[in-house]
């Protein structure tokens, strides 16, 4: 690498560098704002179940101490939404006895049972407005789902229940040896086709 280039690569990583550390403190940093400081007391606006974190959480959790990296004083039940993964965490703790902590004063099962309950009620809903069916594992097409494929891909419609073998437990064909060459025929034979 010639001289002019690594002076480039030094500035740019000296640039890139500053501006990650300049995210850093920002991030780590908690908000000063006056809505930090009168989420530590308390809105009239937040629903009852919010007092257990209060009363509760807020004491290890906020932004002085940062107890496992959550500030529950900063947070409000209009972000729940957008911390669901940090609210799943919550509750499994609750729902454990893994808080608060042993040997602190606990809330009664009540307290606790009804707050997860709303915790839950207040995060399915915020996750019905985006649904995520998740994945489909590798498996075997089956007709719908070949000729589909075959539409969505080439863009041809084609009649599958005379393209392809029945394949049920009522003609055997699953249970017979050599049965999958004759699949795999069908198939490449319906594909050229």
């Amino acid at each position: 690498m010639n001289r002019p280039n690594r002076w480039r690569w030094r500035l740019l990583g000296s640039l890139v560098g500053a501006g990650l550390l300049q995210l850093a403190q920002a991030n780590s940093t908690p908000p000063s704002t006056p809505d930090s400081s009168s989420r530590a007391a308390g809105d009239p606006a937040d629903p009852p179940q919010w007092r257990l974190l209060q009363e509760r959480c807020s004491k290890c959790h906020n932004s002085e101490d940062w107890a496992g990296g959550i500030a529950f004083d900063t947070m409000s039940p209009k972000d729940i939404a957008s911390d669901a993964e940090t609210w799943e965490k919550a509750m499994r703790k609750l729902r454990g006895r893994l808080m608060p902590p042993p040997g602190n004063p606990q809330p009664d099962q009540q307290t606790i049972d009804g707050f997860v309950s709303w915790m839950e009620g207040e995060l399915d809903h915020a996750s019905a407005g985006h649904p995520s069916p998740g994945n489909v594992g590798i498996h075997r097409l089956n007709r719908t789902e070949y000729a589909r494929e075959i539409n969505a891909i080439l863009g041809l419609k084609v009649d599958v229940k005379t393209l392809l073998p029945v394949l049920c437990a009522t003609n055997r064909l699953m249970q017979r040896g050599g049965s999958l060459s004759k699949i795999v025929n069908h198939c490449f034979n319906a594909a050229c086709s």
